[in-house]
């Protein structure tokens, strides 16, 4: 069972950085929600849990105080930070999270490894739609050739993969937790709500 005080040796962090942020205006890794960058919140909250924490970006130079793995793929989705993760270091599972979702905490990462089931594919949250939630996700070392067939049959979208494959979902009990934040106005509106 994962608690707050554990790591796991077999498991790796992914922090999803490769948005335009063009709605946002600014690049959202480096929003300040808790005091510190986001960026820096969740390499910190992910490396209480994670053998090692990485940035997923399309280039180093953005993040230079950071460990990064760079797009490998051509193509824009999230599914190339994750495939390009795998490709980077293929025997590890990767929990990987968004930076726009700032409501992500330790007991909710707690959570969902509590429930992590490693003999699946991936664990995930639900959504409040009841769909699966695949960048706040730990994806297993099992799904890697999944996907690479998946993206090879023209498929972009993580969302899909697990929708259609074996994966164990629970609910999040919180649904804050799987919010991202996309605009300068949902940005404000947090920032005024915490203050």
């Amino acid at each position: 069972m994962a608690s707050l005080n554990s790591k796991d040796n077999n498991l790796n962090g992914l922090v999803l950085v490769g948005g335009k942020s063009s709605r946002m205006g600014s690049d959202k890794a480096f929003l300040n929600y808790h005091g510190t960058p986001q960026i820096e919140h969740i390499t910190t909250l992910l490396a209480k849990f994670c053998n090692k924490v990485y940035v997923s970006a399309k280039h180093k130079t953005d993040y230079p105080n950071y460990q990064v793995i760079e797009d490998v793929f051509p193509f824009e989705s999230p599914l190339n930070g994750i495939l390009s993760a795998f490709n980077h270091t293929p025997n590890q599972a990767w929990l990987v999270v968004a930076c726009d979702m700032p409501f992500i905490d330790g007991r909710s990462i707690e959570h969902l490894l509590t429930h992590r089931k490693p003999n699946k594919l991936a664990t995930c949250y639900k959504n409040k739609s009841e769909k699966p939630e695949p960048l706040f996700c730990v994806w297993e070392t099992s799904c890697y050739p999944e996907l690479v067939v998946f993206q090879q049959a023209g498929n972009f979208s993580p969302r899909s993969f697990l929708m259609s494959n074996d994966v164990q979902m629970i609910p999040s009990g919180n649904n804050k937790v799987l919010l991202n934040v996309n605009t300068l106005t949902e940005f404000n509106e947090i920032k005024g709500n915490n203050s």
